[in-house]
Formats: structure tokens, C-alpha cells, sequence
């Protein structure tokens, strides 16, 4: 266990007889230090404004998602910005994630769910007349995952309906083809990468 080892050592640097639970404690606080670093270098962009995630006020087609990635040896929670357009034109569903092969199989999955949840309430006699198009921004690397679906039905909505959206409020949750909204993982993980990101920004 990388964990035991890690306690050996530092146990050996202190010319200790045996590991204690001071120890293991800084085994571990080490561990979440190392990986926690990219979550660090992260934070630092959104205080740069290197990363646009306005967490106040209201704007129509865009959203606060929350999302989990796995750095290392722990699991951090961050928000992102989820935007959508419309305009008219061959009707359909463009995701820019899907069409960039950055999205994974359950992602596309859920983004499928949302379109014929979307097609079911408005295009049963004539077809879904708009073109619309929707990515998580600031997001480079393959993305993966349902708990967004439910967000992207939201600001579908939004786009379609000029009806703004609240940005200090974050979405989490699948949602089904009935409409009904499922759970997801990683929530505790979520809330509190959304909090540390509105510390940044200033709590509403």
C-alpha cells in the first residue's frame, strides 16, 4: 500500500522505532497535496480571469455545471461554464464536444437523452424547426459523463426562450427520457469545488 510506504519513510526520517498516526497522517496529507496541485493551478486561472466563470447575475443560454475529474490519488469537484445557441436552419442538435471526438460514450448518451426529451415535448406533429449547438467552454480534454444532461435541457430552454438563467445556482443531475431527474456521483466532491470557485468570485 503506496500509503503504508509512504508512512515507512517519513517514519525513517524521524528515527522512529515503528509508524505512528502522525505518520500516516502526513502520508496522507502529502498524497492529497501532490494531487491536488492541478485543482490548485485551476483555482489560480479563474482569480487570473484566465477561466470566464461568471458565478453572478443572470445570462440566457449558459449555466454552471459541476463536474469531477480524478487527479492522482483523489477526486476534485470544479464548475464550468455550459453555453447553448440556436439559430435557424436544418433542425438538429450540435454538440461541439461530440463533433470534436472529445466526448465520451456516456456523455453522448445523455446529450442524446436531452434531445428527444426536447423533440417529445415540442416536435410531435411538425419537426424541431432550430438548429441548435451547446458545449461545456474551457474544456480541452475528452469529457465524459450524464450529470450535465439535465443542465444542457435547462439552458436549451433558456436559449430557445430568451428566459434568463441564475449563474450563482450550479445544475447536477441526469435526466431521463420521461423527464425525470436521476441521481449522479461525486457530490460532495462537486459542492465543495463549487464553493471554493465562489470564494473567487464572491458569494451571493
Amino acid at each position: 500500500e503506496p500509503v503504508i510506504r509512504e508512512a515507512s519513510y517519513l517514519a525513517e526520517q524521524d528515527n522512529a522505532e515503528g509508524i505512528n498516526a502522525i505518520h500516516i497522517r502526513d502520508a496522507l496529507e502529502r498524497r492529497f497535496y501532490r494531487s491536488d496541485w492541478a485543482n490548485q493551478q485551476r483555482l489560480q486561472m479563474i482569480r487570473d480571469k484566465k477561466i470566464i466563470l461568471p458565478l453572478t447575475g443572470e445570462a440566457v443560454g449558459q449555466i454552471t455545471i459541476l463536474s469531477v475529474s480524478n487527479f492522482g490519488d483523489v477526486q476534485i469537484g470544479f464548475p464550468a461554464r455550459l453555453t447553448c445557441e440556436w439559430s435557424m436552419g436544418k433542425p438538429g442538435f450540435s454538440s461541439i464536444h461530440r463533433e470534436a471526438k472529445l466526448a465520451g460514450s456516456i456523455l453522448t448518451k445523455g446529450e442524446l437523452t436531452v434531445q428527444k426529451r426536447l423533440e417529445s415535448l415540442f416536435a410531435k406533429k411538425y419537426p424541431f424547426a432550430a438548429h441548435i449547438s451547446y458545449t461545456a467552454e474551457q474544456t480541452y480534454g475528452k469529457v465524459d459523463g450524464d450529470s450535465a444532461s439535465l443542465a444542457l435541457f435547462y439552458c436549451v430552454l433558456s436559449a430557445l426562450s430568451e428566459v434568463p438563467i441564475r449563474q450563482d445556482i450550479a445544475i447536477t443531475g441526469s435526466l431521463s427520457q420521461l423527464g425525470d431527474i436521476q441521481p449522479i456521483g461525486g457530490v460532495n466532491e462537486k459542492i465543495e469545488g463549487f464553493f471554493e470557485s465562489c470564494l473567487i468570485t464572491g458569494l451571493t
